[in-house]
Parts: structure tokens; sequence; C-alpha cells
């Protein structure tokens, strides 16, 4: 493998790691504010209170990112293919589904 290649795989690679960065620190900040509001509502509710609201929580519509916030860094590899993808998982289902003979 020439140096240019293994230079390339690196590349890839780290921009994966990344993009993963990313998407955890993104996923830590949300939690870490989702904590901090249910500590919050905790000291001011009761037992009974606060299980009502856990469960009313639970119940809730995921919030997902808008389709022009996600930054399309994952392309499909085929040359035909033009495709772009946010996430690693995304980029591997589409290759499953729309290349599957060439795997």
């Amino acid at each position: 493998m020439s140096y240019y290649q293994e230079y390339c795989r690196l590349f890839l690679a780290n921009q994966v790691l990344t993009n993963q960065m990313k998407e955890l620190v993104y996923e830590k900040n949300e939690l870490t504010i989702r904590l901090i509001k249910l500590e919050k509502r905790s000291e001011d509710l009761s037992e009974d209170e606060l299980n009502e609201e856990e469960i009313e929580e639970e119940k809730k519509k995921r919030i997902r990112r808008q389709a022009k916030l996600i930054d399309r860094s994952y392309i499909c590899p085929y040359e035909s293919c033009k495709k772009s993808y946010g996430t690693e998982g995304s980029l591997n289902q589409h290759i499953k589904l729309k290349h599957p003979k060439t795997i």
C-alpha cells in the first residue's frame, strides 16, 4: 500500500472519528441539560408528582435534528452514486440496500 493510500485511509478514519465525537458531545450536552432540569424538578415535586412527570416525559416524542442542520460528511463511495449521509450507520444501510451486489 502506498503512503498516499495509507494517508487517505487514515484521513477518512480521522474524519469519521471526529464526526462521531461531535455527535457524542452534542448528545452529552443534551443529556446534561435534561439532567439539570430533572434534578430541579425533583427538588420541587413530591414523589407522586415526580412519578407522573416521568411517565409523561417517556411518552413525549423524541426531538430530531432538522435535515438542514445535519453535517453530511459520509459520502457513498460508488462512482455512480452521489448520496451523502450524516452518520456512518445511515451510509452503511444505504450501501446494503442500494448496492447489495457489490458487497
